[in-house]
């Protein structure tokens, strides 16, 4: 019914006056920005990217680095190959790596025993370099074979520019990232309820050792202490990094209520989840950090800015297609099957949208409106939204005696058809040749 050819690919730039129901008043945008050595800012919900800043150029994660090495210690739990309350005697090639004499630690000493648990509530919360060693060692083995293991996962959750050396953050000219790898890393690790839980702990209470007596330890998060000028209500986690030469880094993740019904009912969610990295924030010493209220801008431009909204409307033609052997017409549109609605900053911008287009070009009757005979890719300000069906805009009927012309005109065409003709062209003049010969007798 269909005569297929090879699908065709275009990008179409819809004029503003050409989409159907779009707003004239574009707002301006671009104005927002971070001040950071790089910056990005995720809708955890769709997976889309909703600001960035040198989002794929190398920097020192600091601390951040221990949402991988936690991540890793949380995934040993799960599977069976560590236990929350597993005792870890501490290794000393485990605390000797660290040679920053300034470095956070528990002050771990060599041959203490202390629960898998607790280890990770301090290497989490206060960040404690000792702490993510001692997991290193209990997950790897040794360091070497840990930071090969956080290499691999980095690269299985798609990161392409990050390089481990070191289980906690501790500078290496060697141990880099990039503020898109971290969010990789880090959206990964909050989907894990026991890690949630730990980057969402104020304070908690380690239990006691073969060294020590059981201690209180604080999270350096100020975005979840309400007495805190940086507190943010819908903060649950996640972790900071401090070195001098990686400047203030903070990964932060909200949950914030829908507060429109309608657009609760659109969507199907009750919340928002969003997700920053900031790389580089401040140089100026360890006291002087504003990566806090530069996230709590990023976290309020996300809630506030950002509305569910028709990039495209249903009904929209994009495209058409030639039909053949139909009487009711010799071509059919192609629209949208439906509309696509998502997240988008601003007004629409009709001029940002653009079309990856596959679909028939050449069609044969009968064709049935509603017919999906091919499908677009819709790209708004860069970022993808989907795909969405293309469905006849109208039925065309078969035509048979339009099938028998082409039928005919099709064999015509061929050179056994011209052979026949002329063979029966000769037929025939010998037939009248004979006609006229008995005729004459």
């Amino acid at each position: 019914m269909k005569k297929r050819v090879s699908a065709l690919i275009c990008t179409l730039l819809i004029v503003l006056t050409l989409l159907p129901g779009a707003a004239m008043d574009v707002r301006a945008e671009g104005d927002f920005s971070v001040e950071a050595d790089a910056a990005i800012l995720i809708d955890l919900d769709t997976g889309k990217t909703l600001y960035e800043k040198n989002a794929d150029e190398k920097a020192y994660p600091a601390s951040v680095t221990k949402i991988m090495t936690a991540l890793l210690a949380v995934e040993a739990i799960e599977k069976g190959n560590l236990d929350l309350k597993q005792e870890i005697t501490v290794p000393r090639e485990a605390l000797t790596s660290i040679t920053d004499p300034d470095a956070v630690t528990i002050f771990l000493n060599t041959g203490e025993k202390i629960r898998v648990q607790d280890l990770l509530y301090a290497t989490l919360l206060p960040s404690a370099n000792d702490a993510a060693s001692v997991l290193a060692f209990a997950v790897g083995g040794n360091l070497g074979a840990f930071c090969d293991m956080m290499n691999v996962r980095a690269s299985r959750l798609g990161c392409t520019g990050t390089h481990f050396t070191t289980p906690n953050g501790l500078h290496e000219d060697d141990h880099y990232t990039t503020a898109r790898d971290l969010s990789k890393i880090a959206a990964e690790a909050m989907k894990h309820d026991l890690f949630k839980e730990i980057v969402g702990t104020q304070v908690y209470e380690m239990g006691k050792t073969s060294y020590s007596p059981a201690r209180k330890i604080n999270n350096t998060n100020q975005l979840l202490y309400p007495s805190n000028s940086n507190y943010y209500e819908y903060a649950v986690g996640i972790k900071t990094g401090y070195t001098g030469i990686a400047g203030h880094c903070l990964a932060a993740a909200v949950e914030r209520d829908l507060e429109d019904p309608e657009t609760v009912e659109k969507t199907g969610l009750e919340k928002r989840h969003f997700l920053t990295i900031i790389l580089g924030a401040d140089r100026d010493g360890y006291s002087r950090n504003t990566a806090f209220e530069k996230t709590i801008a990023m976290m309020e431009h996300a809630y506030n800015d950002f509305d569910y909204q028709t990039i495209v409307q249903k009904n929209y033609v994009l495209t058409s297609a030639s039909v053949a052997l139909s009487e009711d017409g010799d071509s059919v549109d192609l629209k949208t099957a439906e509309a696509v609605e998502d997240w988008a900053e601003g007004s629409i911008d009709p001029t940002k949208i653009q079309f990856e287009i596959s679909a028939d070009t050449e069609l044969t009757a009968p064709v049935n409106k509603g017919d999906v005979l091919g499908s677009a890719r819709v790209i708004y300000d860069g970022e993808d939204y989907g795909s969405v069906d293309l469905v006849a805009a109208d039925s065309l009927s078969f035509s048979r005696k339009l099938y028998i012309q082409k039928r005919i005109t099709d064999f015509l065409d061929q050179w056994y058809g011209k052979a026949a003709v002329v063979l029966a062209v000769l037929i025939l003049g010998l037939v009248i040749s004979l006609i006229a010969r008995l005729a004459r007798r």
